[in-house]
């Protein structure tokens, strides 16, 4: 039996059964799982992790540990956010996780990750040295980063390598940053990963300011694996969103965060940007950003693509490129990251992206996985192409 499965809470599972294959936690297919909201947890496994070492996991939230559980015992590979996820971590043994340890500097601000685990493939039984986001490594800070592109919107990010064949991409971890006349915000936090080039972008983007609003889109490592040390590291930032369950993460930090829905507008001074739908996504509590000063959509887990492992190609917008994005870039970062589009009609969504751009002028799209978007028709077009094939596949 190859199941693909969707647990929201940690005692309910969906399951969605495929004949003629072997069982979800055998057989020697890639096993991929993104642990992300506290009490939530998502699995996939098999097609979608084609390529990628056996069994990567993200890990966010004490309450989540628990529930890995439900897969049984297995060597994991993965980062940890938090100091109770590490200790939830370090108490469940049965969980598959070897040493944990602690790295960086600053108390709960720290990056805590996983360091070594024991590695049931490796016959000579070393240890071996983990790196977050599907075990393959950032990509180097490209120094050209924080760029500014549009007046006072700056893109900030991180890359990951990712090898298919003989091939390797680099898949983003972006994010944003909005200054206005009075206040700053960001929208999403980058990887916890990239953390210690994040903060050097930071610097140089807010040139002296305060950050003053953190938006992350959806309780996810790309998305908020930088929080806590951000809420550190600026003690008067608010965190606005969906923030359901957020404070399962934070206990101590809870006056910190403020609800927000569809519709709501957050004034800057000089400029407004407002909280839309999330048209695409991977958790309920997603929400996408529009600035209406500068036309920006911040469209999250949307409009998502690979580049190529080229010097330089990091900081490029995706018109930039010397080989700018196909159909087949935005499939594979996008039926990867959503693995509800190999399963459900894709029509609809593209429906609604298509009313969005009606409804609204956009200049700029500005996703989580992937560079600026300039061409916006060209872009959706492909990218609604994507999730088409994905389905067909």
């Amino acid at each position: 039996m190859f199941a693909v499965g969707i647990a929201v809470g940690i005692d309910t599972i969906r399951i969605r059964e495929k004949a003629g294959a072997t069982d979800i936690l055998g057989g020697g297919f890639a096993k991929c799982s993104i642990l992300t909201d506290a009490t939530s947890c998502w699995t996939d496994v098999g097609a979608p992790c084609r390529g990628l070492p056996a069994f990567s996991h993200f890990v966010i939230g004490a309450q989540t540990v628990r529930a890995i559980s439900l897969f049984g015992r297995h060597d994991l590979t993965g980062a940890i956010h938090s100091p109770a996820t590490w200790r939830a971590c370090a108490a469940r043994p049965d969980c598959g996780f070897g040493g944990i340890s602690a790295s960086g500097t600053g108390g709960r601000a720290a990056t805590w990750r996983l360091q070594h685990q024991r590695n049931s493939d490796d016959r000579n039984g070393e240890d071996s040295m983990i790196k977050p986001h599907f075990a393959l490594g950032a990509a180097p800070a490209d120094e050209r980063l924080p760029r500014e592109f549009a007046p006072q919107t700056f893109w900030l990010s991180g890359c990951s390598r990712q090898p298919v064949g003989e091939e390797i991409l680099h898949s983003h971890s972006s994010f944003y940053m909005v200054c206005g006349s009075s206040k700053t915000a960001i929208i999403d936090t980058g990887s916890s990963r990239d953390w210690v080039d994040i903060q050097r972008q930071l610097r140089e983007a807010l040139n002296g300011r305060t950050l003053d609003y953190i938006i992350p889109s959806h309780p996810e490592m790309p998305h908020m694996g930088n929080l806590e040390p951000l809420l550190e590291l600026f003690p008067k930032a608010k965190v606005l969103g969906d923030i359901r369950n957020y404070h399962l993460y934070f206990p101590d930090m809870d006056d910190r965060f403020e609800m927000r829905h569809p519709g709501d507008i957050l004034d800057l001074g000089n400029r407004k940007i407002e909280f839309i739908e999330a048209i695409i996504h991977d958790l309920p509590n997603s929400l996408w950003v529009y600035d209406h000063k500068e036309q920006v959509l911040f469209s999250c887990d949307a409009y998502c693509y690979t580049h190529e492992h080229e010097p330089g190609q990091c900081a490029m917008l995706a018109e930039e490129l010397p080989d700018e994005p196909t159909v087949a870039d935005t499939s594979f970062v996008t039926s990867r990251a959503l693995a509800w589009t190999q399963v459900v009609d894709s029509e609809p969504f593209c429906k609604a992206l298509d009313e969005l751009l009606e409804a609204r002028p956009i200049k700029f799209i500005a996703p989580t996985h992937g560079g600026v978007i300039t061409d916006v028709r060209r872009m959706t077009t492909l990218f609604q192409e994507g999730m088409r094939q994905i389905r067909e596949r």
